[in-house]
């Protein structure tokens, strides 16, 4: 008798974007979460939530659970980061009542 595992997983994040300084929420951010297995394109609602995470089936390979992350605003840094932490591990990403909060930080004018 041949038993095979499946592996299912999570890949992605979801959470809060907000202002690093005002700590106001930010509606309209560009979202891009990359896996081995899937591309989401997303965007911050009014409440400044997003939801780019996926559940996989890696069957009975390895399971990949890294992904790579954009985030971007005009007036803002772009953020990009590559993780395989849920919560991700990121200075620019902290964990407040259970959510992931992302911040951006102002494009500085001269």
């Amino acid at each position: 008798m041949v038993s095979l595992i499946s592996c299912d997983g999570y890949s992605g994040m979801d959470g809060i974007v907000k202002d690093s300084e005002t700590d106001e929420v930010l509606e309209g951010v560009k979202i891009e979460m990359t896996s081995y297995y899937k591309t989401i394109n997303t965007t911050t609602n009014q409440s400044g939530e997003f939801n780019a995470s996926h559940m996989y089936s890696c069957g009975i390979s390895k399971c990949d659970d890294s992904f790579t992350i954009k985030f971007e605003k005009d007036g803002y840094e772009n953020l990009e980061f590559k993780t395989n932490y849920y919560p991700p591990k990121n200075d620019n990403v902290e964990v407040i009542d259970g959510k992931n909060v992302v911040k951006l930080k102002k494009i500085e004018s001269d």
